[in-house]
């Protein structure tokens, strides 16, 4: 279950890194001035598309997953032949997520182009 859960947040700190590398990459190159609340707006926001822009083609796909692992079944709460469109969702644990990985990546795209790049 420790692995499960790490894989997650692996794979969420590295949507941030490279989220904010690229962010801030374009924001020096073209020389971008905007604000901090701007910038977290806009991280928020990319953060959000990507999370659920693949939900069309889940609905479309109208498909079904049966978790056999009895833990994580009931952990989840999870029932047999369960449609994958009802795993996905926007509720506070989406917000929250969004927003730290908003802040690790204004964090990480500060720590490598924060002297070139001078907000307002």
């Amino acid at each position: 279950m420790i692995i499960f859960i790490l894989s997650f947040v692996f794979a969420y700190l590295i949507d941030a890194l490279f989220v904010g590398i690229t962010y801030y990459s374009l924001a020096t190159h073209f020389g971008w001035k905007i604000s901090g609340q701007k910038n977290f707006l806009i991280l928020f926001l990319i953060f959000a598309f990507l999370d659920i822009y693949p939900l069309p083609m889940l609905f479309s796909l109208d498909a079904t997953i049966t978790v056999r692992n009895p833990e994580i079944a009931q952990w989840f709460d999870l029932s047999p032949d369960l449609p994958i469109i009802e795993l996905f969702g926007f509720g506070l644990f989406e917000f929250i997520t969004y927003s730290i990985q908003t802040l690790i990546a204004t964090y990480f795209g500060n720590k490598i182009f924060g002297k070139k790049l001078k907000n307002i």
